[in-house]
């Protein structure tokens, strides 16, 4: 009795999991956000550029490089760079 009752559960997980078949999605590179462009010259919110001594490097200050690297996007080269950080200590 048991093997006949664990037979037909087997039989009938069988028959669900080949019945189902799972889908999968992805996406193919062509979204509607993707299309959109942006234009730094039409933005009307920014920031006010305001006369600052910080516009202008002193002889002096603590100067910091970050060497990154990254991968932009699969299957594309990795891409590097520096990004320098002027530490302005008179005002600190």
């Amino acid at each position: 009795m048991q093997g006949r009752v664990a037979c037909f559960l087997i039989l009938n997980l069988l028959c669900m999991t080949t019945t189902i078949v799972p889908t999968v999605h992805a996406e193919t590179g062509n979204s509607g956000w993707r299309t959109v462009g942006i234009d730094p010259e039409m933005w009307t919110d920014g920031p006010e550029v305001e006369d600052t001594p910080m516009q202008y490097t002193y002889q002096g200050n603590a100067i910091v490089e970050l060497e990154v690297s990254y991968v932009p996007s699969h299957l594309s080269p990795r891409a590097y760079g520096v990004i320098v950080i002027e530490l302005f200590e008179q005002w600190a």
